[in-house]
């Protein structure tokens, strides 16, 4: 079972977990300059601090917390739009798009990018880091023809600013890379992935602070190559990634834990299943470590786990069944306990229940699965 990527985002949702994360938020932090409608700029900027600690540390949900209320105390009535409130906008888009929350992400890209281009000149990184974040957006919006014209504009100037060969421009080749990719022009896409990496690693590789690093650039040719059916080389990309995240990030950090689970992905697509199950395995050990259980990014390892574990015996089926109760527990609120990923879930669950011969229980389940498979979605639009 491949784990849906839509999924990350509407958990996140659903469990209130962007807005609800303790211990990131000071109350003195939160008050009394922004009521008042004057800029508290020394909260803001130790937000800030941070927001970049955490985005370093792979911790992209506290991140986007601490930026988001940077950015509300920042944004009064005689400050609406300014350099820096784009530059926290614009990272508010791309921690977004790293948590898979894409509708969330366009206001931003879209207000970053029109204050950047209204208050400096066409020739300027900032300019050209907006629109990459803003063609990103488009690629996952599904507006490949915006994308696309976005991205090449974003690779004219930063090819006219810092040259072919910079890390700036490895980051808008990425992006194109990706944005080919989607729309199946799959030579042009490893061509430009291809290149993205080695102007990543120009100056020494990408640092914590990148949009993109040479390893998830890697990770996206090597996608790439499997659809295009060399399902060998695509392997050969992905062998050896798990040890070169350990090596650079830690063996217990979120950034190696993003690899393994995009790399268990890429080898579940190829086949691998076995060794793709490793990898979810390794993700969700460091992830429920470092993020902790009820994380949506601990709650995607568990799910691809659960498609791709082998049980070998009823011990292993109970592990499972208890890891797949976190996923539960964590779609808490009603709302999101009608929704069809909560109907898989728990046909999942009521397989590992019949593994271990609770055929009862596992009865029980697969019919509030059903029930529920069979409820109709409602239409927003007659809504």
């Amino acid at each position: 079972m491949r784990f849906p990527r839509s999924f990350v985002a509407g958990l996140a949702l659903a469990a209130g977990w962007v807005s609800t994360m303790p211990g990131v938020l000071g109350a003195s932090e939160t008050g009394t300059a922004a009521q008042a409608g004057v800029a508290d700029t020394g909260g803001a900027d130790h937000l800030l601090r941070q927001a970049a600690g955490m985005r370093r540390a792979g911790k992209y949900g506290l991140a986007l917390e601490a930026s988001l209320e940077a950015l509300r105390i920042l944004r009064t009535p005689e400050v609406e739009d300014d350099l820096k409130t784009a530059r926290i906008q614009e990272d508010i888009a791309d921690l977004y798009l790293k948590l898979n929350l894409v509708h969330e992400a366009g206001p931003f890209a879209r207000a970053s990018h029109a204050t950047f281009s209204r208050l400096l000149p066409s020739m300027h990184i900032d300019v050209v880091r907006s629109l990459a974040v803003l063609g990103r957006w488009q690629t996952l919006s599904g507006q490949f023809s915006d994308a696309e014209q976005t991205l090449l504009r974003a690779r004219d100037l930063a090819n006219q600013i810092v040259g072919e060969n910079d890390p700036e421009t490895g980051v808008v080749l990425a992006y194109l890379g990706m944005l080919y990719d989607a729309k199946g022009e799959l030579q042009l896409a490893e061509s430009l992935l291809t290149k993205a990496r080695a102007a990543l690693l120009s100056k020494g590789g990408a640092s914590l602070d990148a949009r993109i690093t040479d390893l998830e650039v890697e990770l996206a040719a090597a996608r790439t190559i499997m659809e295009k059916g060399d399902y060998l080389r695509a392997a050969l990309g992905v062998s050896s990634i798990g040890e070169r995240a350990n090596a650079r990030y830690g063996i217990e950090h979120p950034r190696t834990a993003e690899v393994l689970q995009t790399g268990g992905e890429l080898l579940l697509g190829i086949g691998q299943r076995k060794q793709a199950a490793g990898y979810f395995w390794a993700a969700y050990q460091i992830r429920s470590k470092t993020l902790g259980d009820r994380n949506p990014e601990t709650i995607a390892s568990i799910r691809s786990l659960a498609g791709t574990y082998e049980i070998r015996n009823r011990d292993d089926a109970v592990a499972m069944l208890k890891l797949l109760d976190i996923v539960a527990d964590a779609h808490g609120e009603a709302a999101s306990r009608e929704s069809v990923e909560y109907a898989t879930l728990l046909a999942e669950r009521g397989y590992f229940q019949a593994l271990i011969g609770n055929v009862a229980a596992a009865t029980e389940t697969f019919g509030a699965a059903v029930r529920l498979a069979r409820t109709p979605i409602p239409n927003p639009l007659t809504c």
